[in-house]
């Protein structure tokens, strides 16, 4: 065997690697693979040698991050023989990836926090807890009246947390023979590995796989060819994720993200109990593109490991140009750039949330909106409107002086 996997998840999921020494390490050339759970992870551990991958980092509380971060910090420090997959507190959650995928134009698609009061959703839409991946919990639906059902559904009687509650929007993609696709490749550095791919008689795209000829011959071409490499490198490159698997479909031929799975199952019993799909894909396919996976993270440790640099982040550089490009045209005075910078304050996404500054951004731009009772004017006004209800007297007035005082620059 050759290097190290130090595996890093919750006590809770590590089932999702239970499929390792069965079957993916039943090779003579695979990395050593050491499960290492967060909860029993001590600061005065010193770090074993090898590749350590974060994963399950959405699901760690304040202080299991900061442990996380401290271990990575000591693998990072340690020299040659150690490497670091996945820096715990770089990674971006579902919520901030989809965000950042839509706003930048490679989702079509849009997702929101319950607390944001969307004024316009492009339905139909489904309901999804942020940090879990058991998919949607609900059907897809088609109008206001049906989420807020919906919502009172899952609060009042299931209990949710409000800041649990995702709103996603539905997005038609590309079908095949009429049935919905799902794609999913794994990546190790930025190399990717095609896993499978599910042709499905549900948009939810998890169960109820079609098994017929034409399914499995277009897996197959999937499989072969790798079609999407090169793109979805650069998407685990703005995700800032070392390794995980991907799901997405596609829509006119461009790639839609649905999520990326820092703890991916990987090898389901399901799928494995599935005679003919084990003997025609998960074998001669899934399984050598998981030791591929596994390899090249190991490979990783042969090196020195460094510590991340922010500036250079992946998304987290995409998303700062993205916020400093659209400050810079709301200080130009572009309406819609206020109105977006003001979305981005409120809502805490990508800035420090600030209402005073959310308030003066709605103020300057409604002032240069046409004012008209149904367009964006009337929005902007309705967010001023339930912003001020959340802030003190002295916070508004605040606001207003600083939008008074306001010039814009050349």
């Amino acid at each position: 065997m050759t290097g190290r996997i130090v595996y890093h998840c919750r006590a809770r999921h590590a089932y999702t690697v239970a499929g390792w020494r069965g079957l993916i390490a039943a090779a003579p050339d695979m990395p050593d693979f050491d499960l290492e759970t967060y909860e029993a992870m001590r600061d005065d551990m010193p770090p074993t040698p090898g590749t350590h991958v974060f994963t399950d980092t959405d699901r760690l509380d304040v202080s299991g991050m900061e442990a996380a971060v401290a271990l990575a910090r000591r693998v990072a420090a340690a020299g040659p023989g150690y490497a670091v997959a996945n820096w715990p507190n770089f990674v971006l959650g579902r919520y901030e990836l989809l965000r950042l995928l839509h706003d930048s134009g490679h989702n079509l698609f849009c997702c929101h926090r319950m607390d944001e009061r969307p004024q316009k959703l492009r339905y139909p839409v489904f309901v999804r807890r942020e940090r879990d991946h058991l998919g949607s919990a609900t059907p897809l639906l088609h109008s206001a009246r049906e989420l807020a059902a919906a919502l009172r559904r899952l609060l009042i009687e299931q209990g949710w947390r409000r800041e649990d509650v995702l709103i996603v929007e539905f997005v038609e993609t590309d079908r095949i023979e009429g049935h919905f696709a799902k794609y999913a490749a794994y990546c190790a550095y930025g190399e990717i590995h095609p896993a499978n791919m599910v042709i499905s008689t549900s948009w939810v795209a998890k169960a109820d796989r079609v098994a017929s000829e034409a399914a499995y011959a277009a897996e197959k071409v999937y499989l072969e060819s790798n079609p999407h490499a090169a793109r979805l490198a650069e998407l685990f490159r703005l995700a800032n994720i070392d390794y995980g698997r991907i799901d997405y479909g596609l829509k006119d031929g461009k790639i839609q993200v649905f999520e990326i799975n820092t703890n991916p199952e990987l090898i389901s019993p399901a799928g494995w109990s599935d005679t003919e799909r084990r003997e025609r894909v998960l074998r001669p396919w899934q399984v050598p593109a998981l030791r591929a996976t596994f390899r090249r993270l190991a490979r990783a440790s042969d090196r020195a490991s460094v510590l991340p640099a922010p500036s250079g982040m992946g998304g987290l550089s995409e998303f700062h140009v993205m916020v400093q490009r659209c400050r810079a045209a709301a200080e130009r005075g572009e309406a819609a750039s206020q109105l977006e910078l003001a979305r981005m304050c409120s809502q805490g996404l990508w800035l420090p949330r600030d209402q005073v500054q959310a308030y003066k951004w709605l103020e300057l731009a409604i002032s240069r909106l046409p004012q008209d009772a149904s367009g964006a004017c009337a929005e902007a006004v309705r967010a001023r409107e339930q912003l001020a209800m959340q802030m003190t007297a002295s916070q508004v007035a605040e606001a207003r002086r600083l939008a008074a005082e306001w010039t814009p620059s050349p």
